[in-house]
């Protein structure tokens, strides 16, 4: 059996079914866990939670997953139907050595894969390209595995989690009058529903769910609220209803998005600057953490309200790192994943929405007045870019930088060049073969202008944007 190397990726282990992930496939790499996972708690007997989404390939691959593990001699807990945060937050709660997620997230319907992490203390640590996925890929293309136990594990059944994970996330967030708002949730017919219908039915709220079945088909369409066409549902549902406001969660729950009561996006920056701001004014001095692609709108939210920002490279695994290494109160990500350091570093979808809605009943606010008050400075959107035939990401890179070399140059990830009145971020796509332009800046005009000199300069060098 001949392995594909390209599942490994950046954040997990993820292909298309059956040919790059089965069963079969999925034992091998379940060994290839188990070993890393020996070594990093360095011990070969450990308790481990194993999850799945809804896709039609997820019970196979789960059945193998667990069964591998039985062999191992190891304490399981099944967490069977769980979203990506409702296991994060029960690696916390059952003191769980690691997990094993079965999920391609927000990938189309013929993907699936595996994510795991491992569990410090209170702390969340993911795997990543830079910890467990090359150790993982050089175990299981080599075959180079532990030994099966001659005792078989033992199986613990915890059904239905994510109503765990919503009471006690209710309880952190501490008591708060729901405003009297119509709501509508479309989750594609994907995990968030596992969390966000207990949530409204404990908040009472009147919410219109709409593609709320689990379907691994996805019939509506993608679980991939970052493509403005996969929200374009939820928009008309929104203006329909005259609803006050619109909730998209991805494939596998752990990413957020919203949609105002005119039907517009929300920006996950706007919603960062929101959290931000709460936090700020009810904790002063405390910290949150970015990524580099757009920073400017929550540090002034920052400045105004007496918090700190701190920058940090694109992708959950090294946000969940950042944030338990500063300890920053919580993170926001322009992908809509939001993390906070209470929940070991790992995404909660449920305290964004209960920030906002706390926010729309302090201040009787429609959604889209909070947001613009909020809106303090104009972004691109992510423009991506094919990296032209005969060049690296890194000479284009280097090209850019010095074309702009009299703004300040910051290489937390790819290349970010700072000026006074806006900035731009240029780095490679960790899981495409693309790189990606961010731009944002204090005025529409200095955004209209600068971007088009970034586009031409781009364009002379061969890099034109992907259609």
């Amino acid at each position: 059996m001949k392995i594909n190397p390209k599942i490994f990726k950046a954040y997990d282990i993820r292909g298309i079914y059956p040919q790059d992930l089965n069963a079969e496939i999925a034992q091998k790499v379940v060994q290839g866990i188990h070993r890393f996972f020996s070594e990093a708690l360095e011990k070969q007997v450990y308790t481990v939670g194993i999850g799945r989404d809804m896709r039609l390939s997820s019970p196979e691959i789960y059945e193998s997953v667990k069964s591998t593990l039985e062999r191992y001699g190891l304490k399981i807990h099944d967490l069977g139907l769980v979203s990506t945060p409702g296991i994060y937050y029960a690696a916390l709660k059952l003191n769980l050595d690691g997990i094993i997620q079965i999920t391609a997230s927000h990938n189309p319907k013929e993907y699936n894969g595996l994510k795991f992490l491992i569990r410090r203390g209170d702390r969340l640590v993911k795997a990543s390209g830079k910890f467990g996925i090359p150790k993982v890929k050089d175990y299981v293309l080599s075959e180079d595995f532990l030994p099966f136990s001659n005792k078989k594990g033992e199986i613990i059944k915890q059904e239905n989690f994510d109503k765990v994970f919503v009471e006690d996330t209710l309880k952190y967030f501490g008591s708060f009058e729901p405003p009297k708002i119509k709501v509508v949730v479309d989750t594609a017919n994907a995990m968030g529903v596992l969390f966000l219908k207990p949530l409204f039915e404990r908040l009472g709220m009147k919410t219109i769910f709409i593609n709320e079945e689990l379907d691994g088909s996805f019939p509506s369409h993608e679980a991939d609220p970052l493509k403005p066409k996969n929200l374009k549902q939820l928009q008309e549902e929104v203006l329909k209803q005259k609803a006050d406001l619109g909730i998209a969660p991805d494939g596998d729950g752990d990413r957020i998005f919203f949609v105002g009561e005119k039907g517009e996006i929300i920006p996950p920056t706007r919603i960062t600057s929101l959290v931000a701001k709460k936090v700020f004014e009810e904790r002063k001095g405390k910290r949150a953490v970015v990524d580099v692609r757009y920073v400017r709108n929550v540090q002034r939210i920052a400045e105004e309200f007496g918090g700190e920002i701190i920058l940090t490279r694109v992708g959950h695994a090294f946000i969940t790192e950042k944030v338990n290494e500063t300890k920053a109160f919580f993170a926001g990500e322009s992908s809509g994943h939001y993390y906070f350091y209470d929940f070991g570093g790992g995404e909660n979808s449920l305290l964004p929405l209960l920030y906002l809605l706390k926010e729309v009943y302090e201040t009787g606010k429609s959604v889209s007045q909070i947001i613009f008050s909020l809106s303090l400075v104009y972004e691109s959107g992510e423009i991506n870019f094919r990296i032209p035939e005969g060049k690296t990401s890194q000479e284009v890179f280097n090209s850019v930088e010095k074309r702009f070399s009299d703004g300040k140059v910051v290489k937390i990830d790819g290349l970010t060049v700072e000026f006074e009145e806006w900035r731009f971020n240029f780095r490679a796509s960790n899981t495409e073969p693309l790189i990606r332009l961010n731009l944002e800046a204090d005025e529409k005009e200095i955004l209209d202008q600068k971007l088009q000199e970034l586009l031409d300069y781009l364009k002379s060098l061969g890099v034109t944007p992907v259609d």
